[in-house]
């Protein structure tokens, strides 16, 4: 009750510059064009957002996410775990780390091969911003690094739902020589 009341409903301008959820972006567009009393919209946002939230995570995963390569996989579902939630603070861009990892060893294996992975430049760029410590983006005194944060997260996430980043899971070969060894390649 505290956290709906507290952080899900309310638009908190001083730590709307931590909130890098897409209900925080929503949170501060609508606090910034209903300047008196948005909190009866804001009620209503909640209440329609976790529905839409939890529909729209579970079609990307079933209509897109499952068929895409493991790095896209992990790195959608970590991007879906900080974006979709009530409330993101910075804590939960170390989420990233392991994408960003993987994502390093395949820029690693391109230069190596001498190729271009399509996309892959764009994603890197989006964890540069996303890992820098803060951004202060300040407007007549209200920081907005949050909802760019947020639009930078939704930007690597079209990406990383755009660009495979590897071979798929779907057509990785399954070795079925041994019965009780059977593993993908």
């Amino acid at each position: 009750t505290f956290f709906h009341d507290i952080y899900m409903t309310h638009y908190r301008a001083e730590e709307s510059g931590f909130d890098h959820s897409l209900l925080g972006f929503l949170k501060t567009l609508l606090a910034f064009g209903l300047h008196r009393n948005p909190q009866p919209v804001l009620d209503k946002l909640v209440y329609f957002y976790l529905p839409f939230s939890a529909v729209a995570g579970l079609m990307l995963y079933f209509l897109r996410i499952r068929r895409m390569p493991w790095i896209n996989q992990l790195l959608l579902l970590s991007i879906a775990a900080i974006y979709l939630t009530p409330f993101s603070g910075d804590g939960t861009l170390m989420h990233l780390y392991l994408g960003f990892a993987l994502c390093c060893f395949v820029a690693i294996d391109a230069w190596r091969r001498g190729i271009e992975v399509p996309g892959l430049r764009v994603i890197m760029y989006c964890f540069a911003y996303l890992f820098a410590v803060e951004s202060f983006v300040l407007s007549h005194g209200y920081r907005f690094e949050g909802q760019a944060k947020c639009v930078v997260l939704g930007i690597l996430l079209v990406c990383a739902l755009r660009y495979p980043l590897g071979e798929s899971v779907a057509d990785a070969p399954l070795d079925l020589s041994h019965p009780d060894t059977a593993k993908i390649h």
